[in-house]
């Protein structure tokens, strides 16, 4: 067949313009942040000099003061002068520190800004780029992504804030080293001594951090997991009682997170503890060295007061060197997981189809394909030995309709991912027009061919833009509205768009949405797109019999002469001209004319003719198809997180009345610590760390005070230098004691506090899940699953660290505050109280921070979650967004949520940067201040040096521990905001639904309805909006036991919501539903649930064992009974022969050892229900996936063996197949949130009522 087909000579390069060029924590960075690393590390030198620069103007104080003693100087205002232009160069150089500072920790900031935006914009693209099947196959996909948005945060800190400040702590002390060196070589040798100590305890403890720490983010993917399963699932957990289990799985998850972070917290601490020991050590020997070379002349009192000043300082940044290392590596640790989760992030260009793939390519748009033809086509999923598709051979022709049909498992959607380009075929040949498949690049496949999946991408925008996606259609223009309307009227969409208040441009939310108004918004998208091949997998299976055979008529007029396959298991809208292409076990049973094989077809239900006949038009034969999920699902898809219902769905959630998370009036850091106090179980730890902390916060003025005695047996040295009477050592010894002590009960007060704090939200985790539990599903309308998971899993950090490091850094300063105003009163108040002025400044100074960077945190968090669920919702129709070519749009957008994100990380940035160089200033202002006022004291008589020295490192202190109170602000304002939030959700009232009532008994009687509504009234809420959508008005019916009921209406007529109330999963607003005689409130929920329970619409199951998903919910003695009846159950459903032919049989894993058809989770999901043996089962569209086999072996199950086995059972249907309704002893037509008419089929039927007219 001659086409028009242009082949280019074209690449496939491996990977994209972005490049990985780093690993560890800079795997993330580019290159075009080396100039910013570059100003960023200079700016932050130069910040780092001013420290060494200040001790040597402190050491030619001290020096001026030891002359002026000595009587060098002629008049006291000559010394005064010199002391202020000392202490004026001070503060200059502290102004300078603080531009330098600012600015360089805020470029640092800004680089892991950037970095992080780099991390989540490869993990997007990364996704993009991948294959369906990896995406279909890999384990645990969602909470995994929510642990890599986790390390993405921590790498960030990592490379920003932490790494700034490790590059300012090795400048500083390289300089002080330097001083020190030019002061004197062996006091420099002295003081460096604890160097290769400090080295070898950092590798030792941070080595056994980065382990801990990789083990935590593991147990904290398992645990996102199962608060996944939890969330997203809720009414599947709810209804076969799931929640005490889940709770029990997710405890005992946390539980070995919490001993993993433990011994992470132990490694920290202790190397914490080790490091502040070697810097006191380092200081007293410094010290002492110093008098000695005074003593014997070989150093002036300058010098060695700078050798103090740098031992000082040396030793305080030695001990933060711990503290930052231990934070890089959990950066470390974040990266390490992401190469565990096996996600490869390096992001790579779009795959050729075939790893055979040539180097030609077909660019041409708009192909006029006429036909496509596979030959020996053989396919199988990676690390599988059995092949899904075994040699199949036919052809699709433009000059008619095309059918591929089959059993569920058959192979059907299989074929429809090979022909879409999803998918890479193992062995034979694909052609369109007579060209490979092999020529063809991705491209190509988005011109012309449009997949239209069985649940469609929605966003979170107007009618208009989803309709439009992919397309480059202008929206005001007066054309592109009158297709939208063209579109709609095509897809049966006019009525329902007449209804929305802002017509086209009403902003849709896809949870409020039923399963045929989405494949409807699916088809009206595939309609503007009209390209020249049309693949439906599923596509009508959720529009009601009267919608959906107009909507086929439409799409045989539209596709007229162009190529459309449509894959199904249902034949009734297959006409005698139609290709039908059977499938059966992977292999063609059959391939011909529709008319000319009626033979070979399989039988359709038996049940058909006669609806047929009552119908009077074989389009009234509806599909065994059924209202979809509400989330990504695809039917006959192998078993994924993807396109399956079964596994995690992302971001979905169903509407109603819900308590709102809110962070309107957050609550204040004292709220959060009285909060902690009241619901931990671990007072004592936390007050044993508190202690710890005082007595710390007591060791640093003792500290201080030994630090002044030993300067002015110095000073005293060397005003009357030789070897007099004065001696350091025992000052030493002292120090060294309380140094010790300091260091032990420093590692006291981490490591407690550390441990009381991890407790405490391993606690609030618990409770939070019981708590969400205990809600209706109408909670989850306004929080959403990703942001609940993300604040249990991630947020929740936070706030273990603003109770174990704020406490006691608050308690420290109040601590040293308190001690100085008694100083104050002993030593000598004009000058104590000087310095202690400056605490409420510092304490000014970081109220007034908190309350702006809380400002820039919220912002910033908003945009992260934004971002986070924006690209769960892509990677939950991958195939939406591949078939569609929406990749560059998304990307496109996603970018703009990341710049709106890198914007408020910037803005934090520079406002972080501010407020930890301010704390230093007024650090440097506070010593100068007491410095040049304690020398006047001096001078005039009033102090001599040994008291100023006191208060002078008391101030010193303080101060730095009130800096460091500062510097831990970001992490307290995040901390907070979590707090608020796990607060809000458990002051939540516990829903009637799922927490009251207690009867676990009823009255047994056959006369009485077992199951009966009473003038019920719903509406779904909006949250948002404060908007309401009544659903049910004055519903009324009753069932009685052994009746095998069925309730049809139309999409969206209130039919799942009857079996929703049903359950109890939503509290109708008026009327009343009794089971048994009796408000179904006054009974038990579990108890309940285990007596009438559902088969759900949507065959859920998560990533475990086949046995362990079929009992799952059960306990005890139920559980070891129903154990015994799995094969029993399974062969029923027609069940057993697939889980046979497992590799591992019942105890294959279901979503990684295996795939599965949705038809045949839905199966599965029967025989679920089954081994509960309850007393009502609702079964909610149950053959919807089925073929028409299976179709007659379910419907048979439900309306005569289950009654034959238990005569006292009673089953109601809520169905669209007329074959099913067919069955049933009677007939509820829903119509209008009523129940508009109740019969026999046939009955209702005749009767050219409500339901003739929607049969029709």
């Amino acid at each position: 067949m001659k086409t028009d087909l242009v082949l280019q000579k074209t690449s496939h390069p491996e990977t994209c313009t972005k490049k990985t060029h780093f690993s560890g924590i800079f795997r993330f960075a580019s290159r075009s942040d080396l100039p910013l690393l570059a100003l960023g590390s200079m700016l932050i030198i130069l910040s780092a000099v001013a420290s060494p620069m200040q001790t040597i103007i402190y050491g030619k104080i001290f020096d001026r003061l030891a002359r002026f003693l000595s009587g060098e100087y002629n008049t006291v205002h000559s010394f005064l002068h010199e002391l202020r232009a000392l202490t004026a160069a001070m503060m200059g150089i502290a102004g300078a520190r603080l531009v330098f500072a600012w600015l360089g920790i805020s470029v640092w900031l800004i680089v892991g800004e950037n970095s992080s935006k780099n991390a989540r914009s490869t993990l997007f693209e990364s996704l993009l780029t991948k294959d369906i099947e990896w995406l279909s196959t890999k384990e645990n996909l969602i909470g995994s992504l929510t642990l890599i948005f986790r390390c993405i945060e921590e790498i960030r800190c990592g490379i920003s804030e932490n790494l700034g400040l490790f590059v300012q702590t090795i400048a500083s002390v390289s300089c002080l080293f330097v001083i020190a060196m030019m002061s004197s070589w062996s006091l420099t040798l002295i003081i460096c001594c604890s160097i290769p100590l400090s080295a070898l305890s950092s590798w030792v403890f941070g080595s056994l951090t980065a382990k801990y720490a990789t083990q935590e983010n593991l147990k904290n993917a398992q645990a996102s997991k199962i608060l996944d399963w939890c969330f997203v699932c809720g009414d599947t957990v709810r209804v076969l009682n799931g929640k005490i289990g889940d709770l029990v799985k997710f405890s005992h998850v946390v539980d070995a997170s919490a001993v993993a972070y433990t011994n992470m917290a132990l490694a920290i601490s202790a190397n914490s503890a080790v490091l502040k020991l070697l810097s006191n050590l380092v200081v007293v020997g410094g010290l002492a060295f110093g008098e000695h070379l005074i003593k014997t002349g070989k150093l002036g009192l300058g010098d060695v007061i700078t050798a103090f000043s740098a031992c000082v300082l040396f030793g305080t940044e030695i001990s933060s060197v711990g503290d930052i290392v231990a934070l890089l590596n959990k950066a470390q640790a974040s990266s390490n997981t992401i190469d565990t989760l096996e996600f490869d992030m390096a992001p790579t260009a779009m795959p050729p189809l075939h790893s055979s793939a040539s180097e030609y390519s077909c660019f041409s748009q708009k192909t006029p394909c006429k036909s496509l033809a596979l030959h020996n086509l053989t396919f199988r999923y990676r690390n599988t030995e059995v092949d899904v598709i075994d040699h199949i051979t036919g052809v699709f022709s433009s000059s008619r309709l095309n059918f591929v049909v089959g059993e569920s498992g058959s192979g059907k959607s299989t074929v429809a991912s090979l022909l879409s380009g999803f998918l890479d075929k193992t062995g034979g040949d694909l052609l369109v027009d007579s060209l490979n498949f092999d020529f063809l690049s991705p491209d190509w496949f988005t011109e012309n061919v449009c997949f239209v999946e069985s649940r469609p991408l929605v966003f979170e925008r107007s009618l208009a833009d989803n309709l439009l996606l992919g397309t480059h259609y202008n929206q005001e223009d007066a054309r592109t509205r009158g297709l939208l309307e063209e579109a709609c009227s095509f897809a049966d969409l006019s009525e329902y768009v007449k209804q929305l208040p802002k017509k086209l441009d009403t902003v849709l939310v896809s949870s409020k949405l039923s399963g045929g108004q989405i494949q409807k918004i699916g088809l009206a998208r595939a309609w503007i797109a009209n390209r020249p091949i049309l693949i439906l997998d599923e596509a009508l299976g959720s529009i009601n019999q009267k919608s959906k055979a107009k909507v086929m008529e439409n799409i045989r007029v539209w596709r007229k002469d162009y190529l459309t396959i449509i894959i199904s298991h249902d034949l009734t809208d297959v006409c005698g001209e139609d290709s039908v292409l059977v499938m059966e076990k992977g292999h063609v049973k059959a391939y011909g004319v529709a008319a000319e094989m009626r033979d070979l077809l399989p039988k359709t239900s038996g049940t058909t003719t006669a609806v047929s006949k009552h119908t009077q038009s074989s389009g009234a034969d509806e599909e065994d198809d059924e209202k979809l999920p509400k989330s990504a699902s695809e039917k006959s898809a192998p078993y994924d997180y993807l396109n399956n219902p079964a596994i995690l769905r992302d971001l979905e959630s169903k509407s109603g009345d819900s308590n709102q998370l809110d962070l309107t009036h957050p609550m204040g850091l004292f709220e959060i610590v009285a909060f902690c106090y009241r619901t931990t179980d671990n007072k004592f730890l936390i007050l044993l760390g508190l202690l710890c902390s005082l007595l710390a916060g007591i060791a640093m003025p003792g500290l201080s005070y030994c630090f002044a005695e030993v300067l002015s047996v110095i000073v005293k040295n060397a005003v009357a230098p030789g070897p007099g009477k004065y001696s350091v050592l025992a000052w030493c010894l002292i120090i060294v004691a309380v140094a010790v002590g300091d260091s032990v009960v420093t590692f006291g007060s981490r490591m407690a506090l550390q441990f009381a704090s991890e407790k405490w939200i391993l606690k609030l985790r618990k409770l939070c899940l019981a708590k969400i539990n205990d809600q209706a599903m109408t909670f989850f309308a306004a929080s959403k699953p990703s942001y609940l998971n993300t604040l249990l899993m991630n947020d929740t950090r936070d706030l273990r660290n603003l109770i174990s490091e704020f406490l006691s850094g608050l308690l420290l300063v109040v601590a040293l505050t308190m001690l100085g105003l008694v100083w104050a009163i002993v030593i000598g108040w004009k000058l104590a109280l000087v310095g202690m002025s400056f605490v409420p400044l510092v304490f000014l100074v970081t109220v007034t921070y908190s309350v702006l960077l809380r400002k820039y945190e919220t912002t910033y968090k908003d945009h992260v979650a934004d971002a986070e669920k924006f690209s769960q919702e892509v990677v939950s129709a991958m195939r939406t967004v591949r078939s569609f070519g929406l990749a560059r749009q998304l990307s496109a957008e996603y970018e703009q949520k990341l710049h709106r994100l890198h914007r408020a990380g910037c803005k934090r940035a520079v406002a972080g940067g501010f407020g930890i160089a301010l704390s230093e200033l007024c650090g440097t202002a506070a010593t100068s201040t007491v410095l040049y006022y304690g020398m006047y004291l001096i001078v005039r008589h009033e102090y001599n040096q040994k008291q100023m020295i006191q208060v002078l490192t008391m101030l010193t202190f303080t101060v730095a521990s009130a800096s460091y109170l500062m510097k831990s602000l970001p992490e307290i304002t995040r901390g907070q905001r979590a707090g608020t939030l796990i607060t809000r959700i458990l002051s939540l009232g516990d829903s009637p639904v799922e927490c009251g009532g207690e009867e676990k008994h009823h009255k047994s009687g056959a006369d009485e309805p077992v199951v009966e509504f009473k003038n019920v009234c719903f509406s779904y809420s909006d949250p948002q909006s404060c908007s309401f959508k009544p659903v049910l008005r004055g519903t009324e019916f009753s069932i009685y036991q052994g009746e095998a009921i069925v309730i049809a209406g139309e999409c969206g007529s209130g039919k799942s919501t009857i079996t929703s109330l049903m359950l109890r999963l939503y509290q109708q607003d008026r009327g009343i539903i009794t089971y048994r005689g009796k408000d179904i409130s006054t009974y038990d929920p579990e108890w309940y649930r285990s007596s009438v329970t559902l088969v759900s619409q949507e065959p859920m199951f998560f990533e475990a064992s086949v046995l362990e998903n079929l009992l799952y919910g059960m306990n005890g003695s139920q559980r070891v009974t129903a154990a015994a009846l799995v094969e029993e159950c399974l062969r029923a459903t027609n069940s057993f022969d697939f889980i046979d032919k497992l590799p591992q049989k019942l105890h294959t894993v279901l979503g990684k050892d295996s795939s599965f058809s949705s038809g045949q989770l839905q199966r599965l999901s029967i025989a679920r229900v089954l081994l509960r043996k309850p007393k009502v089962v609702v079964f909610d569209e149950p053959t919807s996936r089925l073929d028409s086999e299976n179709t007659d072996n379910i419907s048979s199950l439900i309306f005569r063996r289950l009654h034959e086995y238990d005569p006292t059972l009673t089953t109601i249907v809520v169905t669209h197949d007329p074959r099913v309704m067919a069955q049933a002893s009677r007939v509820l037509m829903v119509q209008n949130g009523c129940i508009a008419e109740e019969g026999t089929f046939d009955e209702l039927v005749k009767k050219q009522g409500s339901f003739s007219g929607f049969m029709k």
